[in-house]
């Protein structure tokens, strides 16, 4: 029988989210897929530095929660602002 995860909790803090949830089948493979996928994003970024990396927690939002679309667009903009002197600076010089 297949469960949806229980999400206890989240909270965005200092554009880092934090979810609480329950294991089950859908979510160990979901954590597998996420764990993949961080990895070979962390062996890309290492073969090819970008000038600025705006780091955003990949926890804000699971697979299928498209509904909080709303909610990650505005951390990646207080990622955005917080970033701004170090992207002029680039720009700049």
């Amino acid at each position: 029988m297949h469960r949806s995860p229980k999400i206890h909790q989240i909270q965005a803090k200092n554009n880092q989210c934090e979810i609480e949830f329950s294991l089950n089948y859908f979510t160990l493979i979901n954590t597998t897929l996420v764990t993949m996928t961080n990895h070979m994003s962390n062996v890309l970024l290492e073969k090819n530095p970008p000038d600025i990396l705006i780091d955003i927690s990949r926890n804000c939002a699971g697979i299928f929660e498209f509904y909080k679309a709303q909610e990650i667009i505005e951390i990646g903009e207080k990622a955005i602002i917080n970033a701004m002197s170090e992207i002029e600076a680039k720009i700049l010089f």
